[in-house]
């Protein structure tokens, strides 16, 4: 089954820092649950954020590396590579997984994102 428009549309705005054009895509109750963080529910919540959450990575890229799609297209799992640098141009690479529930109209119910917050944590205090 093909990617939802919505899950690709997120990783190409999250990508290109259009934060606010996320209130599109996102269900107005949405709920965004990220590892190591509290989980927003509503859009302002939500898209709210992701400029705090990425001040200290002003590059980042998300890279979509595996999707799974349900068979009836509701529910997605995205392995991500992220590839980002702080603003001195420390590198920092992660492994996480995103997983989207949409709502009857494709826009995103639910974000929960999985990774190793520790092992980020160390990369942005190294160097």
């Amino acid at each position: 089954m093909a990617t939802p428009e919505s899950v690709t549309r997120y990783f190409d705005l999250v990508n290109t820092d259009r934060f606010d054009e996320l209130r599109e895509i996102f269900a107005p109750d949405v709920v965004v649950d990220m590892a190591g963080a509290r989980a927003r529910t509503g859009i302002e919540a939500a898209v709210a954020y992701y400029p705090a959450a990425l001040a200290p990575l002003p590059q980042h890229v998300d890279e979509p590396v595996h999707i799974a799609v349900s068979d009836e297209g509701r529910r997605v799992a995205v392995e991500i590579a992220f590839e980002g640098s702080t603003q001195s141009g420390r590198s920092v690479v992660f492994t996480a997984v995103d997983l989207f529930d949409l709502a009857d109209d494709g826009r995103i119910e639910r974000l929960r994102s999985f990774y190793d917050t520790a092992d980020v944590a160390r990369q942005l205090q190294s160097g």
